[in-house]
């Protein structure tokens, strides 16, 4: 445990003081053009990847990245803690995510959001309707433009366990409208990195990359298709699945 405490205090120190570099640096990232923002995330990201398993010894496979079409796609993925947050800029090429709409509001944070064309979304349920016709409208571009859209679509964080609160049927209008394929995406994160813990446990975080859901459904059947596959635990690789290599 006194092993468990150490990690986590001397990792945690690393993600705030090199997140808060990065942050600063922003104003002067944000006058070049938005390929240097986005490997500016990129490279922040893989920093804390890699100090997360120097630190905590928590390290990561990635299962059924093959799935994954190289145009634009909708990636809707089990949200349970801040790790996926971070992995995903290193998993996915150049991600679009969406993101509840007060985050824009952040000094810095906000201004590379922005940049980087994430998308704003609200939690409530009744949004206001200019919020949704700016969701689908720049959902639309992000997937003619060729890059992957990441969505949550439980809209928050659920520990592992624990009752899903509901799946947001915009995934559905997503799927029907753009014709492009939604890859459901299952982890284990909050097994290791609980939402606000201090301590962060070791081990190795599983991502599985699930086969795009069939085009045509009805949205019941979609949707419990996602639910299902998203709800399914992932379980460690054995040798003959593909997987991703480790940073």
């Amino acid at each position: 445990m006194l092993r468990i405490f150490i990690g986590s205090f001397v990792f945690n120190i690393f993600f705030w003081v090199w997140s808060a570099l990065c942050v600063l640096l922003s104003p002067l990232i944000l006058l070049f053009p938005r390929f240097l923002c986005a490997w500016l995330c990129f490279f922040w990201a893989k920093l804390i990847l890699v100090a997360a398993k120097a630190f905590l010894r928590l390290d990561y496979e990635v299962q059924g990245h093959h799935l994954l079409p190289q145009t634009g796609c909708i990636v809707a993925s089990k949200h349970q803690s801040a790790w996926e947050t971070i992995a995903f800029f290193v998993l996915l090429q150049d991600p679009v995510i969406v993101l509840k709409h007060s985050l824009f509001r952040l000094p810095f944070a906000g201004w590379i959001m922005k940049k980087l064309h994430f998308i704003p979304i609200s939690r409530k349920k009744n949004p206001p309707i200019f919020l949704l016709k700016k969701f689908f409208s720049l959902s639309q571009k992000t997937l003619n433009q060729g890059r992957p859209l990441l969505i949550f679509p439980e809209g928050t964080r659920v520990s592992p366990f624990s009752p899903s609160p509901g799946y947001f049927s915009g995934v559905f209008k997503l799927y029907t409208r753009s014709k492009k394929p939604v890859v459901p995406v299952s982890l284990n994160s909050g097994l290791f990195w609980g939402r606000r813990k201090f301590l962060k446990k070791p081990g190795k975080i599983t991502v599985v990359f699930h086969p795009p859901a069939p085009q045509g459904l009805s949205q019941q059947a979609f949707m419990a298709y996602l639910k299902n596959t998203l709800e399914t635990p992932p379980h460690p690789s054995s040798p003959p699945k593909p997987s991703l290599p480790l940073p």
